[in-house]
């Protein structure tokens, strides 16, 4: 079990919210990102050169420690030193495609598109979730036998694809989608490998069930393994 974030408040005197420099929501998702001075800004210079994020996402990721140290940090860290702590376990999990503590999803919304932890809505994530479940209960007829829908299994060797998946089509009728190439492995484990191919795919707005590429794009997230798609 992942270790819970700290949850110790700042004494009263040392609760502060909201700052004379900057107006709030400058730290959002679409912010331009707060401004600081010489000291903190080259700081995050420094470490935005070296990982390859942006300075105005690491000025957003330090901006929410700020504000986070009132109401949860570790005992014995200053404010600025818990800020840039936030800042150290952001680029670790930019660069590494995880977290070193899986409780820590704040900063989800200010990775790249196709980053395996990138965050939804989770209202949109949860009716996902559901739907998925009870279109994977259903079952339905596909050349005279039943078959279960949505469902990916694997296809018999000498297969031109690897993988085949029964869905409806917009008219209603059942359908078996292939995809994946059987000479090639999925090696979604690789954080630049998974997140190549997200890209080159746009998974992002792979939204057809009727389509390969879903299918393809599924078997590239980290939600669950090959293995449970496909047993």
């Amino acid at each position: 079990m992942a270790r819970k974030l700290a949850q110790t408040p700042a004494p009263p005197k040392d609760r502060i919210k909201g700052s004379s420099k900057n107006k709030p929501g400058v730290a959002s998702t679409k912010g331009k990102g707060p401004k600081y001075g010489k000291d903190v800004t080259s700081s995050l210079a420094d470490k935005a050169k070296s990982s390859g994020i942006s300075l105005a996402k690491l000025k957003k990721v330090y901006a929410r420690g700020l504000g986070a140290f009132s109401t949860s940090h570790r005992p014995g860290m200053g404010r600025n030193q818990w800020a840039m702590g936030r800042v150290n376990a952001f680029i670790k999990l930019y660069k590494s495609g995880r977290p070193k503590n899986k409780a820590y999803t704040s900063d989800n919304d200010l990775l790249p598109s196709g980053h395996p932890w990138k965050s939804k809505s989770k209202k949109n994530e949860a009716l996902e979730e559901i739907y998925t479940e009870v279109l994977t209960m259903l079952e339905a007829e596909y050349q005279g036998r039943k078959v279960r829908l949505m469902k990916p299994f694997r296809l018999p060797k000498g297969s031109k694809k690897k993988f085949g998946v029964y869905v409806k089509s917009k008219k209603g009728n059942v359908i078996m989608v292939k995809f994946g190439d059987p000479n090639m492995e999925i090696k979604r484990d690789d954080p630049e490998r998974r997140k190549s191919f997200r890209a080159r795919h746009k998974c992002d707005s792979a939204s057809d069930v009727t389509t390969p590429r879903y299918w393809s794009c599924k078997m590239w997230e980290r939600r669950k393994s090959v293995s449970d798609y496909t047993k």
